[in-house]
């Protein structure tokens, strides 16, 4: 009697609809992109704004060929970004913050990952600045330093400069600002200095004419090296 009524039970579950999300959900998960995958699990201190539930419907939204605008937990709207790729994807967090994920192959037989994330704050106005963060494929946090050495001022300089002329520049920029960008279908990470939003035009003039447009990064499959000047 007792298997009867469990058996009545499943079945009034199944009927009611009970069990269908859950079997739609696991359908979805298992089609993700491994960027849309990182996206999900990405952890709540990186990504706190956007909830999991906002982050799937931007994935649904994208299946069905729309970039569309959710909300966040700011009373905001997010959205995903053009191009959107297996190996990347680029979210609109705020208007003056975005997130990039990119999905780093390790080693050579392609089944093993490292998830890159370049998380930036900055406009038109503000400064673009991003701060770098390196990820297992199952989201465990790796050390930083271990897979990149982030560029310094110095980087951003023209070589063959004069050690009190280098000196003297390095000074006009105590805490340089970097916008950092991984490429939607390479490898490659590109660094830009953002410092003409905060310094004098008067410093600018002064910096402008030694400075490198942009340092990039090639991944080796083990870290990001910085490619030397040319």
């Amino acid at each position: 009697m007792v298997r009867i009524h469990v058996i009545v039970s499943v079945l009034l579950l199944f009927a009611s609809g009970a069990f269908s999300t859950n079997v739609e959900a696991d359908t979805r998960d298992t089609v993700l992109t491994p960027a849309e995958r990182a996206l999900v699990d990405m952890p709540s201190d990186v990504l706190d704004i956007v909830p999991v539930s906002a982050r799937l419907d931007m994935i649904d939204y994208l299946r069905a060929d729309t970039l569309r605008y959710v909300p966040n937990a700011m009373n905001g709207l997010s959205r995903l970004l053009p191009p959107v790729t297996d190996s990347f994807v680029e979210m609109e967090v705020t208007p003056v913050s975005t997130v990039q994920i990119k999905i780093l192959p390790e080693g050579g037989d392609g089944k093993t990952y490292i998830v890159g994330v370049s998380y930036t704050v900055g406009d038109t106005i503000q400064a673009k600045d991003s701060e770098l963060l390196f990820f297992t494929s199952d989201m465990k946090s790796l050390d930083r330093n271990h897979l990149i050495r982030i560029a310094s001022m110095e980087d951003f300089l023209t070589p063959g400069l004069v050690r009190k002329d280098r000196e003297e520049l390095l000074s006009l920029v105590p805490f340089p600002a970097v916008e950092y960008r991984f490429s939607p279908d390479g490898a490659e990470l590109r660094a830009r200095l953002t410092v003409d939003r905060f310094m004098s035009l008067e410093d600018y003039d002064r910096l402008r004419p030694h400075l490198v447009a942009e340092r990039v990064f090639r991944w080796n499959g083990k870290k990001y090296v910085m490619e030397k000047n040319k």
